[in-house]
């Protein structure tokens, strides 16, 4: 199988979560956490069609799979709902209506990916997803994208005179390598083991695209986590 880009990037948007091994309850592999993805992105979309009936029920909606329509078959978004019913729903369910409407577990389940390569096989670890990577493991690409999330969660874990170096300035990935005059394979030795001070497994969205119910359980289980790193 051919390499798969499996790191970070901080745009405005980017997402971020470094799992901590102390809090997490299964195999610490990038499968395991895939397949705690699919739990709490299944249990995300259940949630959603719970509330969604309740809402329906309660303002005399018709509901159609996860939507809610009125008397003339026009959708209504029950973000309509916030004011007059969030703060009964965040005490039932622990969850605020914001985050559940713009969840990302009604629309996409992961239920149909037995496992982390099939999501991969089906494109579904492209930019407007999410990754997940292993700093153990040389297989995985360092990237700029890589030194910016150690920038980000640990500005004081790294030798300041070395990284400086390194983060300093626009020149390409490459060209910074030069400046410090080490080979590639020194280089991303040297920014893994920094990477690895922060954790081992982390999951990364170029779009900021995670699950809002799952960002809020995933956050219990990370050491380090932004949902929006800009």
């Amino acid at each position: 199988m051919g390499k798969v880009r499996l790191d970070f990037v901080t745009n405005s948007s980017a997402s971020s979560f470094i799992i901590d091994k102390n809090k997490f309850d299964g195999e610490l592999s990038v499968e395991g956490v895939f397949q705690v993805l699919k739990s709490l992105y299944k249990e995300a979309g259940e949630l959603y069609k719970e509330i969604a009936h309740s809402i329906a029920k309660k303002y005399g909606l018709t509901e159609k799979g996860y939507n809610c329509y009125d008397e003339k078959d026009e959708r209504v978004y029950i973000d309509r709902f916030f004011h007059e019913d969030d703060d009964e729903f965040y005490k039932k369910y622990e969850v605020e209506l914001y985050h559940l409407v713009h969840s990302a577990g009604s629309e996409h389940e992961l239920d149909k990916y037995k496992t982390y390569e099939d999501y991969v096989a089906d494109g579904n670890s492209s930019e407007y997803r999410f990754s997940i990577c292993d700093y153990r493991l040389d297989s995985t690409e360092i990237t700029d994208d890589t030194i910016e999330t150690i920038m980000w969660y640990g500005p004081n874990t790294t030798p300041e005179s070395v990284m400086e170096r390194v983060m300093t300035g626009i020149l390409g990935y490459k060209r910074r390598k030069a400046q410090l005059g080490i080979t590639s394979t020194l280089f991303d030795d040297f920014v893994r083991k920094e990477m690895l001070k922060l954790g081992e497994i982390c999951i990364c969205s170029y779009e900021g695209q995670m699950d809002y119910f799952a960002v809020q359980r995933l956050a219990k289980i990370c050491s380090h986590w932004c949902n929006h790193m800009g």
